[in-house]
């Protein structure tokens, strides 16, 4: 009868150092291999080699280094088209298919090497079972702030009270080959450490398993949007220009009905209206807009001397008289918001100097 003697944190680390020794080799191999002349599909495979290679890298650093705060852990790049790759291999090599359903533009995963960690222990198991069959990742967005994330498989299968089993207590499948029968456990405390759960069962229609669960994921950056509402042509394609060197998506309006649409359309930060417009005085425009609970700021670009008792000066954030130049274009849009600063582009702080 055999037994399995518990490995200690110094053999833990000296296993890590015999692992670190060889990756130097791998790294330097594939980076050899990045300058030689490759097609699409060669650099598609490179770059996923250089991925795991990189993700194997931050577990032996976050073995060897377990006290130092810059390595907290396995951190590597993540990227889930070379991920894609690998996990295409893998499917070759025991005649599965793979395949990604992802139907976010940008997945942007909080801590990745962690996610990279669940994700490849979860594969990896699919790919045993799955053999000959079909392995399916899929990506999608619960909110702004998580994902879910499934992985579903044509193998054997199981039933959730054995995949909640797996995940909480590791172990295997009587009758069943496995690996080390720690991956489902390492990965359901990983899900968990990032505020999810790792849940498991049959696969929808009942053949093979399916796996989910859900994961922080960075907001994506909107764009900064203004509208210009002007119905001189030459004026915003001034302003069309001075906004865009800003950093803004610029919207564009010739009349005041036309400005409305887009408003209620495409939510602009930020409008730059003129007073007189082929449809009429802006003003009552500007007065509609500035009632609404979550408005754009607003800042006239006008022609027009504007009496200091006229009413639509307490409506708006910003006056830039006409003719406009670019420091008082950027400077009202600064002062309209400072969420909106215009500062990053070199030429905007250039324009102002």
């Amino acid at each position: 009868m055999s037994s399995t003697v518990p490995l200690t944190q110094k053999r833990w680390r000296e296993i890590a150092h015999e692992l670190r020794s060889p990756l130097g080799g791998i790294d330097a191999m594939i980076e050899m291999l990045g300058k030689t002349a490759l097609d699409d599909e060669q650099r598609r495979i490179v770059a996923a080699l250089a991925g795991s290679a990189a993700h194997l890298r931050a577990i032996t650093d976050a073995v060897l280094q377990p006290e130092n705060p810059e390595v907290p852990g396995p951190v590597g790049a993540f990227s889930l088209e070379d991920f894609a790759v690998a996990c295409s291999a893998r499917a070759a090599r025991v005649g599965a298919v793979f395949r990604l359903e992802h139907a976010q533009t940008a997945f942007r995963p909080h801590s990745p090497g962690a996610l990279r960690q669940v994700l490849e222990n979860l594969v990896d198991n699919a790919f045993r079972f799955a053999a000959g069959g079909e392995v399916v990742l899929a990506i999608e967005a619960l909110s702004p702030d998580r994902a879910r994330i499934s992985l579903v498989d044509t193998g054997p299968g199981l039933s959730a009270e054995q995949a909640a089993r797996l995940i909480r207590e590791g172990g295997a499948i009587a009758g069943r080959k496995g690996g080390a029968g720690i991956g489902l456990s390492i990965a359901g405390r990983l899900v968990a450490e990032k505020g999810g759960l790792l849940s498991g069962g049959p696969a929808p229609g009942g053949k093979g398993a399916c796996f989910v669960f859900d994961w922080p994921v960075e907001r994506a950056k909107r764009s900064r949007r203004c509208l210009v509402v002007d119905d001189h042509p030459a004026a915003r394609a001034v302003l069309r220009a001075i906004l865009a060197a800003a950093g803004f998506v610029c919207l564009e309006a010739e009349t005041l009905d036309a400005a409305d649409c887009l408003i209620r359309s495409d939510a602009p930060d930020i409008v730059l209206c003129d007073l007189n417009l082929p449809d009429g005085d802006a003003r009552a425009f500007i007065a509609k807009i500035a009632a609404m609970p979550h408005r754009p700021r607003l800042i006239i670009v006008s022609g027009e001397a504007l009496e200091k008792a006229d009413p639509v000066r307490a409506l708006v954030d910003r006056i830039v008289p006409k003719p406009i130049t670019v420091r008082r274009v950027l400077e009202a849009v600064d002062a309209a918001d400072p969420a909106l600063s215009s500062e990053p582009p070199e030429t905007s702080r250039l324009a102002r100097a």
